[in-house]
């Protein structure tokens, strides 16, 4: 199963569709200039706006700030199956205050009132009109119509705001788990159309390059917007004949890519350096937003933290050898990433985590406006991992010490600025 993750992209060699390409032209330095200065530098490179950030703009009478405690939390330990939530796999809020859950767990879509009460599932395991094979992707179209992604099944699911289902469209791609990215103002859909496994003898890292496809509203055409890098994965194999095994994951600390759409932009960003590329609905070069950032070792106690956590996770004792296999034989990269998470607002303003080891650990993110300025940061509370962001909320999901899982809103003040 994909994660979120679900949703992440990079620049590549110069034998890359156009995608790539544009980004091979624009110098991957800083603007030259006066180093103290500490507002962005903005300037122009063959018609793509370069936006080189120093320091952030806002002091403290600026900042946005998150509540420190939840307004709003829906899941359970004990209680009605409505409410157990297993597997999130996405959330978002209506105009009128309802919220609707992807709970891949169940293979569902579950719709609730502005106070958390349930008003009403809809989907469920199947392959038929309406149910999920692989629910990995909620979101709406204009006028609140609420629109599921089956990787699995490769497959639309479209409901209208009641939860009453209308249609399906079945989407002709190829490649491993493909992902919805977003919708463009027309309805017509980004997706990411999957990595291609490829294992050989022995233990390899890798990175494979993904194709960006923008699929009509009713799945019946697909234009190619490029190829971009995607996660760095690890193959392993092994044994011979009937013995003989393979597996295959993402690279502890491995470079990644995100993407985000807002209107009829496409944001990438990619975490090898410190930079986001900002295309139109073609797939053009618009603008690239960078900040400064100098490249974090990892270290010997970054890699036990990380072998302490994967192995707690362990749920069996095949599990646990699998897990100690794999981290006696994966190198790990020399770097962490340069980021995390890449998300942007509704209204335009680019959110990029820091990266963390630990989804445990406070989950600090980088502001900029619609023009690539950096504000600033804001830190949504520890431990909840940000599904979707609105003008005066976010939306979370959180796990307390039993592992059970919650979706939350937390009220985002942003009254200060803008």
């Amino acid at each position: 199963m994909p994660t979120r993750s679900d949703a992440r992209l990079r620049r590549t060699a110069a034998a890359l569709p156009a995608l790539a390409l544009a980004l091979g032209v624009v110098p991957a330095g800083c603007a030259a200039g006066d180093s103290t200065r500490l507002g962005p530098v903005v300037r122009d490179s063959a018609g793509i706006e370069i936006v080189d950030n120093r320091a952030p703009a806002w002091d403290d009478d600026d900042r946005w700030t998150i509540a420190p405690a939840p307004e709003l939390q829906i899941g359970v330990l004990d209680g009605e199956a409505a409410y157990q939530l297993d597997g999130v796999r996405g959330a978002v809020r209506l105009r009128d205050g309802r919220i609707v859950i992807a709970n891949g767990g169940s293979s569902e879509l579950r719709i609730y009132d502005p106070s958390g009460r349930h008003i009403r599932t809809v989907g469920g395991e199947g392959k038929g009109p309406g149910e999920f094979d692989g629910l990995i992707w909620v979101g709406t179209l204009p006028g609140d119509t609420i629109v599921a992604w089956d990787w699995s099944a490769k497959r639309l699911s479209i409901f209208d705001p009641a939860g009453d289902f209308v249609r399906s469209a079945s989407v002709g791609i190829g490649g491993a788990f493909p992902q919805i990215l977003g919708v463009f103002t027309d309805g017509s859909f980004v997706i990411n159309q999957g990595f291609t496994p490829v294992f050989a003898d022995g233990t390899h890292v890798g990175r494979d390059t993904i194709t960006l496809l923008r699929i009509s509203a009713d799945g019946s055409a697909a234009d190619t917007l490029g190829r971009v890098p995607g996660e760095e994965r690890y193959s392993m194999t092994g044994g011979s004949g009937e013995n003989r095994w393979a597996t295959m994951g993402l690279r502890p600390f491995g470079r990644s890519a995100s993407i985000s759409i807002h209107d009829d932009r496409i944001y990438i960003g990619v975490n090898d350096t410190y930079e986001i590329a900002v295309r139109d609905a073609a797939g053009a070069l618009l603008r690239l937003v960078r900040k400064s950032h100098e490249p974090v070792p990892v270290t010997d106690a970054d890699i036990a933290r990380f072998r302490e956590r994967r192995l707690a996770n362990a749920r069996s004792d095949n599990a646990r050898r699998e897990a100690e296999r794999l981290l006696a034989e994966v190198p790990f990269p020399s770097f962490r990433p340069a980021f995390g998470d890449l998300l942007v607002d509704p209204d335009g303003f680019i959110w990029v985590q820091d990266y963390r080891i630990d989804p445990d650990d406070p989950s600090t993110w980088s502001i900029f406006d619609p023009d690539g300025r950096l504000l600033g940061t804001l830190e949504v509370p520890a431990g909840n991992r940000l599904l979707a962001i609105y003008r005066d909320a976010i939306l979370t999901t959180w796990r307390d010490e039993l592992d059970v899982e919650y979706v939350r809103l937390y009220r985002l003040d942003r009254s200060r600025r803008g």
